[in-house]
């Protein structure tokens, strides 16, 4: 089998981020396995890594860049994908956040979530960090601010985005596969000996039990990311909020979702540099 890493990171695995983001993630590595390219989704584009974005000091700011799929460690699948891991964002939250040069942390998103692993882990970091310190710990979104990027912006001091995001889309997802009838098809068969039903799921045939199984974890996980909003933002409406596992958009839309803004997921609409003049040095004296 072509690429079993990036298959065991992606299906099977619980993910906090955007459904349609999940499903160009899916498709590329389906394309891959087959040498082609996913309909609509050129797999040399979304594959093609780009230049890391580093931790900049304006005024004392320091920003720290979350952009892409965000993933535990720097592995093949970050790297190859141009995102950011957990690991990564820890080191240099710690690093800027206990410099003598800084004033503030800002977390720059432009992320559409991505693993769950290591995110909750992270999210008690900062929770941590901003009663230890006087030091504001800020989240700035340009563009996407959802699922694992909000919960982490979520636990900051102050949430800003720029008037044409989006946030929210607090929810999990995991995606299986069956390849049993393909391999089957293949003139092969894999027979998988488990000490438990629910040991090891998506290893051949998908079983009621083991889709039980993931849908409790997935249910325990969407509940924990709920709970750690209303634990960071207590004046976020989670109730008024139907629709949280979608996108929402900052400012009010079309249709009769609610805003970003008005359920309190975010605490104003801001471009990036009228928030390091807030929160800068010069702002300080």
């Amino acid at each position: 089998m072509k690429y079993p890493n990036l298959i065991n990171a992606v299906f099977g695995q619980p993910w906090a981020i955007t459904e349609g983001y999940m499903d160009i993630i899916c498709g590329v590595i389906e394309s891959r396995i087959a040498d082609t390219e996913a309909a609509g989704v050129p797999g040399k584009l979304q594959f093609t890594k780009r230049p890391a974005a580093e931790v900049e000091n304006r005024n004392g700011v320091a920003i720290i860049p979350m952009m892409g799929v965000i993933s535990p460690r720097m592995n093949l699948f970050s790297e190859i994908s141009g995102g950011t891991s957990i690991e990564k964002l820890q080191d240099e939250f710690m690093a800027a956040h206990n410099s003598p040069d800084t004033v503030a942390t800002l977390f720059r998103i432009d992320s559409p979530g991505g693993n769950v692993q290591g995110v909750f882990e992270f999210a008690d970091v900062i929770w941590q960090m901003r009663s230890q310190s006087t030091k504001p710990v800020l989240a700035h979104i340009e563009g996407t601010g959802c699922s694992a990027a909000y919960l982490i912006a979520s636990q900051c001091d102050n949430v800003t985005a720029t008037v044409g995001s989006e946030a929210g889309s607090i929810g999990v997802i995991v995606k299986m596969q069956d390849s049993s009838r393909a391999e089957m098809n293949d003139g092969r068969q894999t027979h998988i000996i488990r000490s438990d039903p629910t040991k090891a799921p998506g290893s051949g045939p998908v079983t009621t039990d083991q889709l039980g199984y993931m849908q409790d974890r997935v249910n325990s996980l969407g509940a924990m990311f709920r709970a750690y909003v209303s634990r960071s933002r207590p004046g976020a409406d989670l109730e008024r909020a139907k629709a949280m596992s979608l996108p929402a958009s900052v400012v009010g839309s079309s249709s009769n979702l609610p805003s970003a803004a008005e359920v309190g997921l975010i605490d104003s609409i801001s471009t990036l540099d009228e928030v390091v003049r807030q929160y800068g040095r010069r702002a300080t004296k």
